[in-house]
């Protein structure tokens, strides 16, 4: 699906909105649920300067996270026990709902490390209670991976918030948890295997 960029103001959008070709030939306006026919495929055909001078094609991302079915292609989810299921798009609510919390996948493989990575992720966030007080500079230790030197490592956190998904109190705890979690931390980082 070829996707567009719309580079100078239109009365009715504004540049920098983004559109999709239908597989009928219509300019869609990606308004994130429902599409707006912004040009026909006839008026695209009659006045084919639209697409050159008013819009500058996108290149598609190919993972995941970047892609949405169209109407009747299929896709991979997963459910909350686990299993991997394959739908096809119809624009349901529930298509919709699993698309906005980033769940839509192309491929089974991709579905299966996201669903191993979100159970890793709660299997970590239960191996600490620690709660940061950032106003005084003790916002804990963190896990993290060094790609260069391709091992998990441990680093003090004063005031700052990186989004990690979890703290703990010492240098101590953070170390103990790379030892007794260290395929989830792997799984979590996106590491197939320790080289």
């Amino acid at each position: 699906m070829k996707r567009y960029r719309l580079i100078k103001d239109l009365p009715t959008f504004k540049a920098g909105d983004m559109f999709y070709m239908s597989k009928y030939g219509d300019l869609i306006y990606d308004s994130g649920d429902v599409g707006i026919t912004a040009y026909a495929r006839q008026a695209l055909e009659k006045f084919p300067n639209i697409l050159k001078e008013w819009f500058e094609e996108i290149q598609e991302p190919t993972d995941s996270i970047h892609w949405k079915p169209e109407v009747g292609e299929g896709y991979w989810s997963y459910y909350s026990d686990g299993e991997i299921r394959y739908l096809v798009w119809s624009m349901s609510p529930w298509d919709i709902a699993l698309y906005k919390m980033g769940m839509v996948y192309r491929t089974s493989g991709e579905c299966k490390k996201a669903r191993d990575r979100k159970l890793a992720e709660a299997r970590l966030r239960r191996t600490s209670t620690f709660k940061p007080d950032f106003k005084n500079d003790n916002g804990g230790w963190v896990v993290y991976y060094d790609p260069r030197e391709k091992r998990l490592e441990v680093q003090e956190v004063y005031r700052l918030e990186y989004g990690e998904i979890v703290r703990y109190e010492t240098e101590e705890d953070a170390e103990k948890s790379i030892e007794e979690n260290e395929q989830d931390w792997l799984i979590y980082f996106g590491i197939k295997e320790r080289e």
